[in-house]
């Protein structure tokens, strides 16, 4: 909880535009538009204060790169998969956010776990069909507190269904720390094209407020500091 789950995933999705020339298309209820893009500008620009100038360069790159799914209230999800598929055909989008599941209507089900079995069905067809990446950004369900904050989520701490975390490919968790936050891999389908030892994995990194978001790498010798 408030670890920067949404903040994590645009920071990916940055790097990817930046990378890569990557496309995405965008479902958030947690920010507004203007918000939103104004964290994508400084996570672009890698610093918390930009220039007219440099936010200027910035918007036109981002307008041709992320473009938003809005709506009122909850989403209906087909109504999303439709406008991205939409996307994908006009736009050659290659990835789908949406942020967070809360969001995406789920009435009209007998239970909580046929909406959840059910919309992954739908995203992953979707997905597979145009090799699409999602993002699903998910809430845990009430955690235990350990000395250092939250304890780390597993996968089926996911709030809502265990389809979550039986149905999707790949779950990374987040907690704040003290003076970092800890990413953890909670599930990698594949694991032998990842890791030779096959085990899943964690890194502790600094989230850098004075560069508009970004993370970074923190070493053995900062933790050590950080702990003396």
């Amino acid at each position: 909880p408030c670890a920067g789950k949404s903040n994590l995933v645009d920071a990916v999705m940055v790097h990817l535009m930046d990378a890569h020339s990557m496309r995405v298309a965008v479902v958030s209820a947690e920010k507004s538009v203007p918000l939103h893009i104004t964290g994508l500008v400084k996570k672009h620009c890698k610093t918390a204060i930009v220039d007219k100038i440099e936010a200027m360069d910035a918007l036109e790159k981002l307008n041709d790169h992320f473009f938003y799914i809005t709506g009122d209230g909850l989403y209906k999800l087909d109504d999303v998969l439709l406008r991205t598929e939409r996307l994908v055909k006009t736009r050659g989008i290659k990835a789908l956010i949406i942020d967070n599941l809360s969001c995406i209507d789920q009435s009209g089900f007998t239970s909580i776990s046929d909406g959840a079995a059910s919309m992954m069905a739908k995203i992953k067809s979707l997905a597979k069909k145009y090799r699409l990446i999602v993002f699903l950004v998910a809430h845990p369900r009430k955690l235990q507190e350990g000395s250092d904050g939250f304890l780390l989520p597993t996968g089926y701490d996911i709030l809502g269904s265990s389809h979550f975390y039986n149905l999707t490919d790949n779950i990374v968790a987040i907690g704040l720390r003290e003076s970092h936050v800890e990413v953890a891999t909670r599930k990698v389908k594949n694991m032998e094209f990842v890791s030779p030892l096959g085990k899943l994995g964690s890194r502790e990194l600094a989230f850098g407020r004075s560069t508009g978001g970004l993370y970074r790498k923190i070493y053995a010798t900062e933790m050590e500091e950080q702990e003396a």
